[in-house]
């Protein structure tokens, strides 16, 4: 099944300058775990928002689950996506608890409003066993730490299975261990999930085998997209950033070298 397909996708914001997001092709099917990459400035947050239709193209389609463009209703759409994303993480209130904040994500709501069935608290509960926080499931969110807000927000965004989940760069502000939790957590909350992800970074030591394709960005277009083993490795990833950069691969991760050539000696 086809999750997202986008054929000739470009977005220009202000029509005096050029535009931002330049013929993207890009097809995610069910089942597939991809990650978004490219520096900073590449389109990687538009791409996303054109996504999940907060923001509009200026040329191509966009079939979002088999359903074409015409008719779709965006706010359907979105039901079946799970987003993790920083500005809604400051949306939470502060007197949230973290188990209200897990459920919210059931409604689509900021806030728990309505009463949940047995299910979906049971759900909740589920995934709070993987985050390692169900102990702590009466807490409030805002006195947890970067690394439990960002796991808690994945669990709000898992609890209705949703056909598609996306993480826009859930690891940036975390350290390395917090990092390495995150992503042990997010393997856990994954098994048996069917839905197809999309996980953005610019930074390689965050693909795990979990990950089975990669899209590129440079400039607001496809600079290159395949397997992991095709796009992660020294050749690519100099020509992405212009700098003589080296690849290797410990237990199954990435770990980029400054090839010596382009080193700096003191």
């Amino acid at each position: 099944m086809t999750i997202i397909d986008l054929k000739n996708i470009s977005c220009t914001p202000d029509p005096y300058l050029p535009p931002v997001l330049k013929n993207i092709n890009w097809t995610v099917n069910q089942n597939e775990r991809w990650i978004l990459f490219g520096a900073n400035g590449s389109g990687k947050s538009m791409l996303l928002q054109i996504i999940t239709g907060y923001r509009r193209n200026s040329h191509g389609s966009i079939d979002r689950f088999g359903e074409g463009e015409t008719g779709t209703d965006i706010r359907q759409v979105r039901k079946k996506i799970g987003y993790v994303a920083s500005g809604l993480r400051s949306m939470v209130f502060p007197n949230e608890t973290i188990i209200d904040l897990v459920i919210s994500g059931h409604f689509a709501t900021i806030g728990l409003y309505d009463a949940p069935h047995n299910e979906i608290r049971e759900k909740a509960e589920e995934l709070l066993v993987h985050t390692g926080l169900m102990d702590r499931k009466n807490d409030l969110f805002s006195h947890l730490s970067d690394g439990e807000k960002q796991k808690i927000m994945m669990a709000r965004a898992l609890i209705n299975s949703p056909e598609l989940l996306i993480l826009d760069e859930p690891a940036s502000a975390l350290d390395i261990a917090a990092r390495e939790d995150l992503l042990i957590t997010l393997h856990k909350m994954l098994d048996g999930h069917k839905g197809a992800l999309i996980y953005v970074t610019h930074h390689i030591e965050e693909i795990t085998p979990l990950f089975s394709h990669c899209l590129m960005l440079k400039k607001g277009g496809v600079f290159k997209t395949g397997s992991i083993d095709d796009t992660i490795n020294g050749n690519v990833l100099s020509s992405l950033f212009g700098i003589p950069l080296s690849v290797t691969k410990n237990n199954g991760r990435f770990v980029p070298l400054l090839s010596a050539k382009g080193a700096v000696h003191s």
